[in-house]
């Protein structure tokens, strides 16, 4: 097992030393015995992971992407807790074993957050990306978790942070600005007016922040692939759009990342198409899929590393009941996102490796696998999406 590195041009990834092609086929990783938001590294359980990662290769998975929590990694000593290490050392052997690498995506609140950690986001809603202390934090968490898994070679990248979003207010975001932001909309005009102009300063905040996390990464492994697991918002839909709802642009801060990193599903929406029976012209949500990446390119390689749907009954998302939809529309409607993209993206991680039977949202029955192992319509169809790829 080599390290990864993106190929010359940016067309896609390769083995260092090989050159040999790597494209990276797999899914979103947690045990879906551990609740809702999983509590995957506090309720770690070395035989299960190893037996969902067996499986996991048997599919075809090669990459696979696991979310780090500041409860598990961070503590306010500002070291990194031995528990949550030992935790994360035995997966990566555990990946190694099965010849799959693990993208590490930068420690979230999944978890909770921490006591020592409350008083950052006590009524500041941007502290993540504006808190001068806690982003000392970060930053110091990134030196020692990246210098600690230097050359690591089962470790594929580092995903900073989990669909990031600047929120359009907040008393850090108003210090910056000056006073009481403008009115949100979700485009601005280029015409020097203060929405822009608060569009821009949004920007700038989210580019100080992803360099500096950057910045600690590559001081301690230089030679690690970075992203940012970008939502769908972060990449516009139509070419002439010049900013994001979220703050965080992909195509403008693809000179500080190794790869772009998209997330994709049909939400419910007047553009959007839910796939649910036979006829729904989900083609709409592919042209749209397409549009985003077209826009997002610059130079970098691009994965879809999250896109999904359940199938094999309801599920309840977001305060709205979704009807029951086979796992044959489940299937289908993910062959054709892979299969639409191919010669735009280099790489797909569904979401996710099992339906979770508590959680509240698609992520219910959106598995490669059931909630007891069995491999669902979609597992197979993704195992055999694997190796054809792998073998072009």
């Amino acid at each position: 097992m080599k390290n990864i590195q993106v190929t010359p041009g940016g067309a896609g990834f390769a083995e260092q030393g090989t050159g040999r092609a790597y494209t990276p086929l797999g899914c979103n990783y947690f045990d879906p015995l551990t609740g809702w938001a999983p509590h995957i590294w506090q309720q770690f359980d070395a035989g299960r992971v190893k037996r969902h990662f067996a499986q996991m290769e048997e599919l075809g998975v090669n990459t696979v992407r696991v979310f780090l929590t500041a409860a598990s990694f961070m503590d306010e000593s500002g070291e990194l807790p031995e528990e949550g290490m030992v935790k994360a050392d035995r997966m990566l052997a555990i990946a190694r074993e099965h010849g799959i690498r693990v993208e590490f995506t930068g420690p979230d609140l999944w978890e909770g957050v921490p006591d020592w950690a409350s008083a950052y986001f006590d009524g500041e809603a941007n502290a993540f990306f504006l808190h001068d202390e806690w982003m000392d934090r970060l930053q110091r968490f990134w030196r020692q978790f990246a210098a600690h898994y230097r050359g690591e070679p089962a470790l594929f990248s580092f995903d900073l942070l989990n669909e990031p979003w600047l929120k359009w207010d907040s008393p850090l975001l108003r210090k910056h600005w000056g006073g009481e932001p403008p009115a949100m909309e979700e485009n601005a005009a280029a015409d020097g007016s203060a929405h822009e102009r608060y569009q821009l300063l949004r920007e700038q905040l989210v580019e100080t922040w992803t360099a500096a996390m950057t910045g600690a990464i590559r001081e301690s492994d230089p030679q690690r692939l970075i992203t940012i697991g970008f939502h769908q918002l972060s990449l516009p839909h139509g070419a002439g759009q010049r900013h994001t709802l979220p703050g965080f642009h992909a195509a403008k801060l693809a000179h500080l990342l190794d790869y772009i990193a998209l997330h994709w599903y049909p939400y419910s929406s007047t553009e959007h198409v839910q796939p649910r029976k036979d006829g729904d012209p989900v083609e709409r949500n592919i042209a749209m899929i397409r549009s985003s990446l077209s826009n997002a390119r610059a130079g970098k390689p691009l994965v879809i590393e999250e896109f999904g749907w359940y199938g094999g009954g309801e599920v309840f998302s977001w305060g709205e009941q979704l009807p029951f939809v086979t796992e044959e529309v489940q299937t289908e409607w993910l062959r054709m996102v892979v299969e639409g993209t191919q010669d735009l993206a280099c790489g797909w991680l569904t979401w996710g490796y099992a339906d979770v039977p508590t959680a509240m949202d698609a992520t219910r029955r959106s598995g490669l696998v059931d909630e007891a192992g069995k491999i669902k319509l979609w597992g197979s169809m993704f195992r055999r999406l694997s190796e054809r790829i792998r073998s072009q």
